[in-house]
This record gives structure tokens, C-alpha cells and sequence, in this order.
């Protein structure tokens, strides 16, 4: 059973909101100011801290391998957007460098809300572009699991 308290989207809303498009329960505004303002704080990547966005992009991190520690799913203010949430993830490059990042794509936060409800964190692997992309729009993301990095004992 997955504990949904720890989700700014309940899981039970997600699948209608990927599938359908439709608006998940608006969020408590000084909940998520709470939750932004402990990424700030201990974030440990001062780039990432000092940039207006407040988290990577997916483009940053295309193609590299992460270890995904934990996810939230938040509702998108983009009227045009096809889902209206998008999910903020806590990851770790195999250099050590922690990173929040967000992605948006439909597929990946399918794959990501199947993570959550199987409880199946940590996960490695890598975000990726699969597909063709439709006219005007980005190619079809996917999370690509991939075996963990092999460190040499110290």
C-alpha cells in the first residue's frame, strides 16, 4: 500500500490527470511554498539553489544516468499544457552531485506514478527522448532503468 500523505498530487488523481488531462485538486499554496522552501535549504548544489527555476530542466539531464531518490508530483499552471502536473524529482548523478529536476512528459510520469504506487525507490537510470515528437513539440520522454553504478571499495 502506498502512503499518498507524502504526495502534493494524490496517486489517486495522477492517472486521470495523464490520462485525461483533467486539473488535479489545486494544491495548498503554503504547502508548496513549505516544500520549495526546504529544496532551497538543504540542496546542496548551490547553481541549482541560486537559479530562478529552481530545478533542472529535463533537457540538463537527457540521456544521464541518475539515481531517481524521490519524486513529487505538482499541479502544472500552464493552461495549454496536455497534463495539467508535472513532477519534481530528487535525483543523484553517478558523480555524486545531487540535482531537483522537473519533467513534464505524459509517458514518464506515467512510468513514475507506477514507481510510486509499487513503492520502488530508489531507482537508476536515465531519462530519454524516444520517438518522434509531434508538430511544434518535443519527442516522447521515457525513464530508462539501467543497472547502478559499479564503485570501486574505497
Amino acid at each position: 500500500m502506498t502512503d499518498e500523505s507524502k504526495y502534493l498530487v494524490p496517486l489517486s488523481e495522477v492517472h486521470e490527470a495523464i490520462v485525461s488531462g483533467r486539473r488535479p485538486t489545486e494544491v495548498d499554496p503554503e504547502v508548496l511554498g513549505t516544500m520549495i522552501l526546504h529544496r532551497l535549504i538543504t540542496n546542496p548544489n548551490l547553481d541549482e539553489v541560486l537559479d530562478p527555476e529552481g530545478s533542472l530542466s529535463t533537457e540538463k539531464l537527457l540521456d544521464v544516468p541518475i539515481t531517481l531518490r524521490a519524486f513529487v508530483f505538482v499541479p502544472s499552471d500552464f493552461e495549454e499544457s496536455k497534463v495539467p502536473l508535472y513532477a519534481v524529482l530528487d535525483v543523484v548523478d553517478d558523480d555524486g552531485v545531487p540535482h531537483v529536476m522537473s519533467v513534464g512528459g505524459q509517458f514518464v510520469m506515467a512510468q513514475l506514478a507506477r514507481v510510486a504506487q509499487a513503492n520502488a525507490l530508489p531507482i537508476h537510470g536515465r531519462i530519454i527522448e524516444r520517438g518522434r515528437g509531434r508538430k511544434g513539440r518535443n519527442r516522447p520522454l521515457y525513464w530508462q532503468s539501467t543497472a547502478p553504478p559499479q564503485h570501486a571499495a574505497a
